[in-house]
C-alpha cells in the first residue's frame, strides 16, 4: 500500500505535526511519498520520495499540484494533516477526483483491510471506519510518537504551472506566543472568567515565569481578546503538553477535545460547579485576580 502523504509549509520547514503523520502513516506502509508546496529546507528522513514544486505554490495551486501527482502513480490513499488549511485541500481534493474523505483521524489499524479510528460528537464515541476504496484521509496530531528512520528519500523537484482565483493580498506572522502552541510542553490558557482583555496579562505572565506558549478558549477569541492562532478545541488547535493552566475557563466540551491528550489539567476557576473540574487533575477554586498574583510573584522568588 503505497502512501501520498501532504504538507503546506510557509517556510520550507515541516513542523513536528507533519512528522508525526508521516510517522504514525509508515505504521502501516513500507511506501510513503511526501509532497509539499514548497521546496524544503532541509530533506526529511522517513519518507522514500519528496516530491516539490520548483517554487512556492498557494493552497489552490498546491491541491492541483497534489492532484497531477496523484495521477500520475498507484497510491492507495492521500494523507494529511487535520487542521484548517489539511481540511480545505482535503475538501477540494475530494470534489475534483471523486473521492470518500474522512477527517479527524485517530489512528490507522491495518489488519488485510485499512481500519481508522475516529471518535464523535467531541469525543463522546469512537468507532471505526472500514477504508475499502482509495480515500483521503486527514489525522489528528498531537496523538502519537514520532519514531526516528533513517530511510533517506529520492527528492523529485517538479515545474508546475498553475494559474488561481485567488490573490494573497497579505501574510500576517504572529511571533508574541511563543513558544509555538502546538508543540509546548507546558501550556496557560484564559476564558471569558478573566472579564476583560486587560486580565490576559495574568496569562501572558504565567506563561512567560514558566517557558509556556499562551492559550485562549474560543469564546475569548471571538470577542477579540486574543487572535484566533491561540484558540485551543475542536475548532482550534488540538494539543497534548505535559502540563495545561486553564484559568477562568468553564469547560466546555469543544474546548475539552482539545486538550484531551494533556498529560496534566489544572484548572482555576472561582465557581466550584465548572465543568472543567471534572476533569482537572488539580482544582483551584479561588477569584484569578487574587490567586495568580501570589502564584506569580512565589515563581519569581524561585526564579531569583
Amino acid at each position: 500500500m503505497k502512501l501520498l502523504i501532504f504538507a503546506y509549509t510557509t517556510d520550507g520547514n515541516i513542523p513536528r505535526s507533519d512528522l508525526e503523520i508521516i510517522s504514525h502513516s509508515k505504521d502501516i506502509s513500507q511506501e510513503v511519498h511526501l509532497v509539499t508546496n514548497m521546496p524544503l529546507n532541509a530533506t526529511i528522513k522517513g519518507v522514500n520520495k519528496i516530491i516539490t514544486p520548483s517554487g512556492r505554490l498557494d493552497q489552490d495551486c498546491f491541491s492541483k499540484f497534489i492532484e497531477m501527482i496523484f495521477k500520475k502513480d498507484d497510491y492507495a490513499h492521500i494523507v494529511g494533516k487535520s487542521d484548517i488549511v489539511g481540511k480545505e485541500i482535503a475538501s477540494s481534493l475530494s470534489a475534483n477526483l471523486n473521492m470518500e474523505y474522512v477527517n479527524e483521524i485517530q489512528e490507522f489499524e491495518n489488519k488485510d483491510k485499512l481500519i481508522v479510528i475516529r471518535d464523535f460528537f467531541t469525543g463522546k464515541l469512537s468507532g471505526r471506519i472500514e477504508i475499502n476504496s482509495k480515500s483521503i484521509l486527514l489525522l489528528k496530531f498531537n496523538t502519537h510518537p514520532i519514531n526516528e528512520s533513517d530511510t533517506v528519500p529520492v527528492v523529485e523537484s517538479l515545474e508546475f504551472n498553475c494559474s488561481s482565483n485567488k490573490k494573497l493580498l497579505s501574510r500576517i506572522i504572529t511571533t508574541g506566543n511563543k513558544p509555538p502552541l502546538e508543540s509546548s510542553q507546558i501550556v496557560v490558557s484564559g476564558g471569558r472568567g478573566l472579564e476583560s482583555k486587560e486580565n490576559y496579562a495574568y496569562v501572558e505572565k504565567l506563561a512567560e515565569l514558566l517557558g509556556a506558549a499562551t492559550g485562549a478558549s474560543r469564546a475569548i477569541v471571538d470577542l477579540g481578546w486574543v487572535p484566533q492562532t491561540y484558540q485551543v478545541g475542536q475548532t482550534g488547535k488540538i494539543i497534548a503538553p505535559n502540563l495545561y493552566i486553564a484559568i477562568g475557563i468553564s469547560g466546555a466540551v469543544q474546548h475539552l477535545a482539545g486538550i484531551r491528550n494533556a498529560k496534566k489539567i489544572i484548572a482555576i476557576n472561582k465557581d466550584p460547579n465548572a465543568p472543567i473540574f471534572k476533569y482537572a487533575d488539580y482544582g483551584v477554586v479561588a477569584d484569578f485576580k487574587e490567586f495568580l498574583p501570589i502564584l506569580i510573584k512565589k515563581l519569581e522568588a524561585m526564579k531569583k
